[in-house]
């Protein structure tokens, strides 16, 4: 890509969007470890109950604390580094998006494959003040299938990120 086909430099997400993401770190964390924990801790919990096992005790408030210390730290550290590794920008030929922390995602979506956009404000993004942009392409269809997302923008650049990408697809 040439520099002149660039309209806007890489631009970062709301400074909301390190919250949001380790509230979605915290949520699909507890879930997650809480079906990994709990098969283990329940059969611990029914030998210290139907066998006396008292040894088994503090292996089982290890794995308790473990888990909490998890459910803490995932959220803590995967916010600010989800947040500082996604960025976006519109260039004359399409949308790009750059994401991933341990695996780097770049997409490229050119504007002629855009068949719909979406600006998404559920329940946590309405109590940050922030929105969320679904790019669907021609073959994908559906919010949990779009092809592109930009997360966590204030609903003015959201609006105007979708302004701008219908003006795109207007001309191609």
């Amino acid at each position: 890509m040439a520099a002149s086909d660039i309209l806007h430099s890489m631009k970062q997400l709301a400074p909301e969007a390190q919250v949001i993401f380790g509230i979605n770190a915290l949520i699909g964390t507890f879930f997650l470890l809480g079906f990994i924990f709990t098969m283990p801790v329940f059969v611990m919990i029914m030998f210290i109950i139907e066998e006396g096992v008292v040894g088994l005790v503090p292996a089982v408030t290890s794995l308790v604390l473990l888990y909490v210390l998890l459910v803490i730290v995932i959220p803590l550290w995967y916010g600010p580094n989800a947040y500082k590794n996604y960025r976006y920008q519109l260039t004359n030929s399409g949308i790009e998006i750059e994401k991933g922390i341990v695996w780097k995602k770049q997409i490229t979506i050119p504007y002629e494959r855009v068949q719909n956009i979406d600006i998404l404000r559920g329940p946590i993004a309405r109590a940050f003040n922030v929105a969320n942009v679904y790019i669907q392409t021609a073959g994908i269809s559906g919010v949990a299938l779009t092809e592109g997302v930009i997360p966590s923008v204030l609903p003015e650049e959201a609006l105007q990120i979708k302004n701008e990408i219908l003006a795109h697809t207007k001309h191609t």
